[in-house]
């Protein structure tokens, strides 16, 4: 780490079942893989540890002295949702963060490709909602949040 640099670990998930653990989560279909997507956004917000886990990252963001980096796993759930709250914080119109959200799949092809790759094809079907983002992932936390509170 850079000379300065502070690093701190902030465990969001913590326990609970989540795609960032898929080897210990099996499926029977990518319909239940892709709720399993949608509930961990809503989580982010319904979960009073989650939600103080959040807290404490925006809040070392915010005091944070110069440029921050923040990042989970793949980069992917965690980090698409802290880039989204942080776009949202800043006035970023809703249409633009889901575009920057959904640009990870752009960024991830190659990769996730490869994985699916090694799967038989029938699991592949299966696990290919773990891989990348969608759209229903991120407005599944932000109707949950707007019920919540006022974003």
């Amino acid at each position: 780490m850079p000379d300065g640099a502070r690093y701190t670990h902030i465990d969001i998930i913590g326990n609970t079942a989540s795609g960032s653990n898929i080897t210990s989560i099996t499926f029977s279909s990518a319909a239940e893989a892709k709720a399993m997507m949608q509930q961990t956004n809503v989580s982010f917000v319904s979960d009073a540890g989650m939600r103080a886990r959040f807290t404490t990252l925006f809040n070392d963001l915010a005091s944070a002295d110069g440029a921050a980096l923040f990042h989970c796993t793949a980069g992917k759930d965690r980090t698409g949702w802290t880039a989204a709250m942080l776009l949202s914080i800043a006035g970023v119109d809703e249409g633009t963060i889901m575009e920057n959200y959904l640009a990870t799949n752009d960024y991830t092809r190659q990769r996730v490709e490869a994985t699916l790759a090694m799967m038989p094809p029938a699991m592949a079907a299966i696990y290919e909602p773990l891989l990348g983002v969608d759209a229903s992932y991120l407005q599944a936390g932000w109707m949950k949040s707007a019920a919540s509170t006022d974003r």
